[in-house]
């Protein structure tokens, strides 16, 4: 049982540094090599920018679609990811959860929330998120030093089972950070 919970946690970190690695160029707060301000750091939870579609959930400002529109209504159907962190651990750091549509991960995530200062259990939204299959993954980045993957220090997790949006939701998930072994 030991090994098996070993061999998910190296999963789980080789995902996240995947996952950061790959999204590096699509980081809100990174100015440097755009004209735009993407956002500021004030401390707060800071939603991040959906990828997927262009969307900003911190401005409301609507992105630009590529996607198809629902069958029904001849319009896109954006939903919402409720996600839930537990955490018994004493770690401390900015938690950070992220939505991804491949696991292990080939590309930045989707949506992604960083929360500076989380109490637990943690609840946060996933905003915008077009219909599909989403893998939800979530770390505290011990001593927030960790810019382009989990440290070998991080708490990790992610659910048993992946997230299928496929209408209006609310989606919810819960998952338990595990502390490195």
């Amino acid at each position: 049982m030991e090994i098996v919970s070993t061999m998910r946690l190296l999963a789980l970190h080789s995902a996240f540094l995947c996952a950061t690695c790959l999204g590096l160029s699509a980081c809100p707060g990174d100015d440097s090599g755009d004209d735009s301000n993407d956002s500021a750091n004030d401390g707060s939870t800071t939603a991040m920018m959906n990828t997927s579609t262009g969307d900003d959930p911190s401005t409301g400002t609507p992105g630009d679609s590529t996607t198809g529109p629902d069958d029904t209504t001849g319009e896109l159907v954006l939903a919402d990811i409720e996600v839930t962190i537990n955490y018994e651990g004493d770690a401390v750091g900015p938690l950070v959860v992220a939505a991804l549509t491949e696991f292990p991960p080939m590309g930045p995530p989707v949506a992604s929330v960083r929360e500076d200062n989380p109490t637990f259990p943690w609840t946060g939204t996933l905003s915008n998120l077009e219909p599909g299959e989403y893998f939800v993954l979530a770390l505290i980045d011990v001593g927030d030093d960790s810019p382009i993957g989990p440290g070998p220090e991080d708490p990790q997790g992610m659910p048993e089972m992946s997230v299928m949006v496929d209408g209006e939701g609310p989606f919810t998930t819960e998952l338990t950070l595990a502390d490195p072994m």
